[in-house]
């Protein structure tokens, strides 16, 4: 008898204890929103503390040298590769580009732009500007990260360097980064999700 009542205390304790393993997971999942995104998806969610701004470039925008700007950055000038917008935007182009730009301010101070195609509302290139590296894994997702570290991992090694401007193109991904401590940026496309007339020189 003294048996029966105790493993009936045991259950009744294992039971409650699961219970509240169950509720503390779930707090903890609902107080860590994901801020996780993808090419070829849908634009990321608002991470805590960034500011967002979408505008819409004009489709004769001047093409922007983001390749250059990278080359800076890696040599530890600084590039400021947001004026060529502004710049089209005073040209008076009057047509309208196939696509938006989803502008994320965090509160790192790094500045990400994702390219959204208004006819599929899917991120076709991603865009990054700022003092910190963004977290690549969460702008790209998983299957086209994969790629990314795979191509890097090769030119890295056949460079024989981890540092500096580094251009991969792997699996239909296509990635330009480079800068230093304090000032990075880079930029990443997907050639074939590209809508008509833009080109890798328009993600910037």
């Amino acid at each position: 008898m003294c048996n029966s009542n105790q493993s009936r205390r045991l259950a009744r304790a294992r039971a409650r204890a699961a219970a509240v393993a169950a509720c503390c997971a779930a707090g903890l999942l609902a107080a860590a929103p994901s801020v996780h995104a993808a090419l070829s998806d849908s634009p990321m969610t608002t991470p805590d503390g960034a500011t967002v701004t979408t505008s819409t470039p004009p489709a004769t925008a001047p093409v922007a040298t983001m390749r250059n700007a990278i080359a800076s950055g890696a040599s530890g000038a600084s590039a400021d590769v947001s004026g060529a917008s502004g710049a089209a935007g005073a040209s008076g182009a009057s047509a309208a580009a196939p696509y938006t730009v989803r502008e994320t301010t965090l509160k790192t101070g790094t500045v990400v732009r994702e390219y959204i195609s208004t006819s599929t509302q899917h991120v076709f290139g991603v865009a990054w500007n700022g003092p910190f590296q963004p977290r690549l894994s969460n702008l790209f997702g998983g299957q086209y990260y994969q790629q990314y570290a795979l191509g890097a991992s090769a030119a890295q090694a056949s460079r024989g360097a981890a540092r500096g401007q580094l251009s991969v193109q792997q699996g239909g991904l296509v990635v330009h980064s480079g800068g230093h401590m304090g000032h990075f940026v880079g930029a990443a496309w997907l050639p074939a999700e590209l809508p008509a007339g833009v080109t890798g020189d328009d993600i910037r």
